[in-house]
């Protein structure tokens, strides 16, 4: 049996990055799906590498910055699921 729209549990998207803005708009969000028994959804959207020299440059600032967004994410994510109680889906 599938679950008709109205009995559907809805999703929250915040898109983060790791400025200051990020906090507040986490901490909204988190607690608004909390409040409203809705799923958290995170996004952060990686830039291209502006550096197009040399293939292994390249390659290597990449690894550089899904590096420094995923541990940013991680710790975005135990800071959501402290605030609305629930795992969110990065």
């Amino acid at each position: 049996m599938t679950d008709t729209p109205s009995e559907q549990r809805r999703n929250i998207l915040v898109c983060v990055t790791t400025n200051d803005e990020t906090h507040a708009a986490l901490r909204y969000a988190s607690l608004r799906a909390k409040e409203q028994n809705q799923q958290l959804l995170i996004l952060h959207v990686l830039e291209p590498a502006s550096f197009q020299g040399l293939l292994s440059i390249t390659d290597k600032i990449r690894e550089e910055q899904h590096a420094e967004a995923s541990k940013a994410i991680e710790h975005m994510a135990a800071t959501a699921m402290d605030l609305c109680g629930s795992q969110p889906s990065i």
